[in-house]
This record gives structure tokens, sequence and C-alpha cells, in this order.
């Protein structure tokens, strides 16, 4: 399928500005919007996302001359995408320069890239052939609902949570790497000094030798917890650097910015992975926003002062039905179903 130049276009334009430290809630925010407005919109962001996660195995020098063989990028000034497509010249950190070098490519080789399998020929960029599936790039995806576990050549393992989507590389030259796009995953990471294993998570960077941890990427922020070892979070802004070991977690928000670390209830934070949902006193609003990744539609409350009501309760993941059923006799709400498969919680 041939996709607008519009829309090509406007993915490239949010692809590029996420990539901005100073990318803020209300950008972020409005990217959510344009995403859920079309499958399109978010099916063009995703191929990007793993275009990027690819391109990173490519050495930069070929990533700049590819992109400014297409046209699509100033190498001495920076992208002239940005530029145009935010309608105003913006001062920029040599950092951000770079970042946006290697997403503006990025997008550059995603046209190829989708060129090649549409026309059933490998295009000739800059003297580099962009292959289907670059050696040691596996990408992992779960549906809502389902999770799994998926063992890694390098003999790490990895547990996907719902609704969750990686891209890993073990590459033959030592790197090992995981782009978190989306969802949670418990990492179980084999031991060795000489090949950290780093995992990319939005803003935030987290990078390990062995050991047994957590990484949630929501919205707005990623969430890292420590169940064994230590792990060094980084955020992609300040490049402000935490340690965390044995029951500590942090969070990294979208400016790049590392919250202090605290202690962690591991059996509530990790519950998941036997199946459970537990909540401690948590807003009914979080509750539902839990509960929605398990579904195939969401369910919303009504209005703030629904969401404000507090909950203490443990469910199965597997029946996000039983639990809907169970909420009027533990709070005084009901919950409405709608025609769309969709369900709404409103007070009594």
């Amino acid at each position: 399928m041939n996709l607008p130049d519009d829309l090509r276009s406007t993915a490239a334009r949010w692809f590029s500005q996420a990539k901005d430290p100073n990318f803020g809630p209300e950008q972020q925010e409005a990217l959510s919007m344009w995403l859920d407005e079309k499958p399109e919109h978010r099916a063009e962001y995703a191929a990007l996302e793993r275009i990027w996660a690819a391109a990173s195995t490519i050495d930069p020098a070929s990533l700049r001359r590819l992109a400014a063989t297409t046209g699509v990028m100033d190498v001495g000034t920076g992208p002239a995408l940005a530029a145009r497509s935010s309608g105003h010249t913006q001062a920029r950190s040599p950092t951000f320069r770079v970042a946006i070098c290697m997403a503006t490519a990025a997008v550059a080789l995603g046209v190829a890239w989708l060129g090649w399998h549409q026309h059933g020929s490998s295009p000739q960029m800059a003297n580099n052939a962009v292959p289907t599936q670059p050696d040691g790039i596996t990408e992992y995806r779960t549906e809502p609902g389902e999770r799994k576990t998926v063992r890694l050549s390098d003999g790490s393992s990895v547990e996907l949570n719902t609704r969750t989507r990686m891209v890993v590389r073990i590459a033959a030259t030592g790197q090992r790497s995981v782009d978190l796009l989306d969802g949670e995953a418990m990492f179980d990471v084999a031991h060795d000094a000489t090949r950290p294993f780093v995992i990319q998570s939005g803003s935030s960077k987290v990078t390990v030798t062995g050991t047994r941890f957590d990484v949630r990427r929501g919205p707005s922020k990623t969430e890292v917890v420590v169940e064994s070892g230590s792990v060094i979070v980084q955020g992609l802004g300040d490049g402000q650097a935490s340690r965390l070991s044995a029951g500590l977690g942090t969070t990294v928000d979208s400016q790049g910015t590392v919250a202090p670390t605290a202690s962690v209830d591991l059996a509530t934070t990790l519950a998941w992975r036997t199946g459970k949902l537990v909540f401690n006193n948590a807003p009914l609003a979080a509750v539902v926003a839990e509960v929605s990744r398990y579904r195939r539609q969401p369910v919303r409350v009504a209005d703030d002062a629904t969401g404000m009501l507090r909950l203490s309760s443990a469910f199965s993941a597997n029946d996000t039905d039983g639990l809907l059923a169970a909420l009027p006799q533990m709070l005084p709400v009901s919950v409405r179903q709608l025609p769309d498969g969709s369900a709404e919680i409103y007070l009594r």
C-alpha cells in the first residue's frame, strides 16, 4: 500500500520533534492525539521507530551521506525537514542536532525500505543497500492481554507484558541492546562484564552487565525497578544517571530527567508476571488505565470525581470483565457497556 506523502511527512515531523529533549508534556499529548486519530498514523510512526532502531547498526557517516543524497537535510547545518515542519527556527543543542540528524536519516531509510518491499528490488542509496532484517535484529510484540517469554541468543531472557513492542539487537560485534518501543518487560540478563546490555526506552537508557529488572514505558515516563543485581539508569536530557540496586526503582520523564531513587513494593509491581493486577490504595483512574492495557477496547471513568476514588484489591489479569463486575460491590459506582465494546464507570 502506497502511503500519502503528507502522512509520511507528518509522521516524520512528529518523529523528529519527539527526539528533542525539550519535547514537553503538551507536545506529547498532541502527538498521542494524532496517533489515536487513525490506525494509519500509528502504523507509520511505528514503522519509523523500527527503522530508527535498525539505523543504529549503520555507521553515522553512512547515515549522513544517505540523508544528504536524499535531500532531506543539510548535513552542515542540521535537518531542513525539522525547520520546515516546525515553521520557525529554533536554537538546538549540539547533542540534539546529532540526534535529529540520525532521526532524519532514519526517515530517509524508511522511504527506501518501504520502496524495497513495494517494488521488490533493493535500492542503492549512498552505496548502502538496506536489508529487510539486519543481522542480529529481531522485533518482538504482544497483543492486548498476551504475555510471553523470549530467549535471546546471548542467553538472556525477557518476559513481555501485554501490549509490548521491543527491538532486540545482539550483534556479532558484541553489542547487546533493546529498544523498548511500548509496554513493559522483565529482563533477566546473562552476565557478561565485557558486553554491557543496554535498554533504550524513550528518554532513558538502562545499562547492565547481568541482573533482573523491570522496565515499563508509558506515554510520559519510563519506570525502572530492580529485582536483583544493579543497573545504571541515565536520562538522555541532562545526562543525569542513578544506580539502582535490588528493591529500588526510579522514573525518567519525557524530557530525560531522572527522579530520585525510592523503595518499591516488588510483589505489587511485578504481580503481572503471575497474571495478577494488584492495587494498593490506587486512584480508580489509574486502575482503569491499567485494566485498559489488557483489553481490546478501553475502560474510562466518567469524570474526575469518579477517577479519584481509591481501590485496594487484587484481580486476575485474564478476567478484566470479572474485575468490572466486582467494582460496584467495592465502590459506589456503576459500569455501563458501550456499543463500541468499551466501558464507562460512573458514580451511583
